[in-house]
């Protein structure tokens, strides 16, 4: 999963790497992008991106038919400015969750570092149950995009990879973060 031109683009390909299906999704105007893909407990494709053009870009969740390439169901999450999911993860009960970012300064960013980033949750069919910004501001940590996310299927919650920064004009770092 990825972005061509303007499109967002998914291949699948068989296990010799011969192509069986290409997925392009929006029009030469819309701006999409993929920035994570995962398989569901149904054999269907979970892909997490952005949508948008000029001072907005919102969160896209799409759900393809992994035989076919075909859109199942698509949503948006809007933000101010710019965001983006860039980790997505179903769990053990269909719910999807997901990392990402808003109030980004940078359009089409898979590596947003001006932004807030979040963990949100849905139901098995995109609709939002709920949205936390990921902040750490006690110990003057900047978290600014939530990258990949897993659920712990052993002690509950989920853990996820970021960067970090350790206040204003500092050099980047990495964190796992347990919820």
């Amino acid at each position: 999963a990825g972005v061509t031109g303007n499109q967002l683009i998914v291949i699948k390909i068989d296990a010799y790497g011969k192509t069986r299906w290409v997925s392009k999704i929006g029009s030469e105007g819309d701006q999409y992008g993929a920035t994570s893909i995962t398989e569901t407990s149904e054999g269907h494709l979970l892909i997490g991106g952005f949508h948008g053009k000029n001072e907005f870009q919102e969160r896209v969740l799409l759900k393809l038919n992994a035989a076919t390439g075909n859109i199942r169901w698509i949503k948006y999450y809007p933000n101010e400015r710019f965001g983006a999911i860039e980790g997505v993860q179903e769990v053990h009960n269909g719910e999807i969750i997901m990392t990402g970012y808003i109030n980004g300064t940078h359009q089409n960013g898979f590596l947003s570092m001006e932004s807030e980033a979040i963990i949100m949750k849905t139901d098995s069919i995109g609709e939002l149950l709920w949205m936390k910004k990921l902040i750490d501001k006690d110990n003057g940590i900047i978290i600014p995009s939530g990258m990949r996310i897993l659920e712990d299927k052993f002690n509950g919650g989920y853990i996820i990879s970021s960067t970090v920064f350790k206040g204003v004009n500092t050099n980047m770092d990495f964190c796992l973060i347990k919820t």
